[in-house]
């Protein structure tokens, strides 16, 4: 099943700051890479020279775990963002934690 809910970065945020596995603390349980790599083999080569793209890496998951199957990444914080709320969505569907006022603006 492959169910593509986001598109743009704004909404894709959005849920995930407010989706039930990070607590409502997205941010702390996410970790952000920016590496180059391969354009080719979208891998950091120990060629160095071959590393001449920018990607941006996540790794997260339920809060306190590394959920291996949400690793994402993309050329941009915001592409790597909209991958990720994809992921979270066809995974963990769209069970929202509960709402902190300033925090939380329920996009489902």
């Amino acid at each position: 099943m492959s169910s593509k809910r986001f598109n743009d970065f704004y909404s894709a945020y959005h849920f995930l700051t407010c989706h039930a596995i990070f607590e409502g603390e997205y941010t702390r349980h996410l970790y952000v890479e920016v590496v180059k790599v391969d354009p080719v083999t979208k891998c950091i080569e120990s060629d160095t020279h071959r590393n001449t793209e920018t990607n941006v890496w996540f790794e997260t998951g339920p809060a306190g775990c590394h959920d291996l199957d949400l690793d994402c990444g993309g050329a941009t914080y915001e592409e790597a963002t909209i991958k990720l709320a994809n992921l979270i969505f066809e995974k963990y569907g769209t069970e929202q934690a509960e709402p902190k006022p300033w925090v939380c603006e329920v996009i489902l």
